[in-house]
């Protein structure tokens, strides 16, 4: 499977495909905006979790 950044690229060009395809206005104004925001996710790091801290974990 491509990394995430890999995916939301290819799902952008796939929305301004098919918005360049699609007849509707309003269709089209959503795929692109669709598109805008599978780009911007592909050029964000994912978030990094909180770290744990090492040892054994508490018991109540």
């Amino acid at each position: 499977m491509p990394d995430e950044s890999t995916y939301f690229r290819d799902q952008a060009a796939h929305c301004l495909k098919l918005a360049a395809e699609v007849d509707d206005p309003a269709i089209r104004e959503r795929l692109t905006t669709l598109a805008g925001e599978y780009a911007r996710r592909a050029e964000t790091p994912p978030p990094i979790g909180p770290r744990r801290k090492a040892g054994r974990a508490s018991r109540p």
